[in-house]
């Protein structure tokens, strides 16, 4: 009786296991098919003390959703100087029209402060500008949103 028990429940488990298979190799199919390489270029002020090397992070929200935060680490080795122009590359799911982001600064480090002339972002296809031109995180930790 044992033996018959332990070949129904392997006979049930390969069809369960072949559910799971399909459906984790679907997921993934979709996952990677509505993504999206985005660029966002980020220009400091050309202005005394502009620059920072507090930790910065970005949010970028679309009408199709948000992508959560990740961290901006600039193309430079000593990124978000004053008069610099930084860029990072992010792949994420489609967020459809980009409509506001948010900066947030930890405020860490020497000069904290730092003041942001503008931020683009590019899906490949649209580009979108968001205008600033005043400090953040210049007395801490601080998150700044972005409208367009």
């Amino acid at each position: 009786m044992k033996l018959m028990a332990r070949i129904l429940s392997v006979f049930l488990a390969i069809p369960l296991l072949m559910f799971v298979f399909s459906v984790s190799a679907s997921a993934s199919a979709v996952s990677t098919a509505g993504t999206k390489t985005y660029t966002v270029t980020v220009k400091t002020a050309d202005v005394a003390d502009a620059g920072t090397n507090s930790k910065i992070q970005i949010k970028l929200h679309g009408n199709n959703g948000d992508a959560g935060w990740f961290d901006l680490n600039g193309s430079s080795s000593d990124p978000f100087e004053r008069n610099a122009v930084d860029k990072d590359i992010f792949t994420l799911s489609d967020l459809g029209t980009v409509k506001t982001l948010e900066i947030f600064s930890d405020g860490s480090g020497n000069k904290s402060g730092w003041k942001v002339e503008y931020i683009k972002v590019n899906d490949g296809t649209n580009t979108w500008f968001f205008y600033y031109n005043n400090w953040i995180g210049e007395n801490g930790a601080q998150i700044v949103t972005f409208t367009k």
